[in-house]
């Protein structure tokens, strides 16, 4: 009985470790995954600083990034 129950055990870690190593990536394909999100992320980011910059004083720069900041809240809250 308890062969059994380590076989099936065994089994059902090896169906699911299998559907996992047919979708395996490369390190290549991973390094270049994560280089297309981090310029993706950092396009968004530098949307947001042209928007800071444009600002002059630094009381005017500090209230766009309270109101970016309160925007993303806000979004990520509903």
């Amino acid at each position: 009985m308890k062969i059994r129950s380590c076989l099936n055990l065994i089994h059902r870690f090896q169906s699911t470790s299998s559907a996992v190593s047919r979708s395996r990536l490369t390190n290549d394909e991973i390094r270049a995954h994560h280089l297309r999100i981090f310029a993706n992320e950092h396009q968004t980011q530098m949307e947001h600083i042209r928007r800071v910059e444009k600002n002059r004083n630094r009381y005017s720069r500090s209230n766009t990034i309270n109101k970016i900041i309160n925007e993303q809240i806000n979004i990520n809250i509903i």
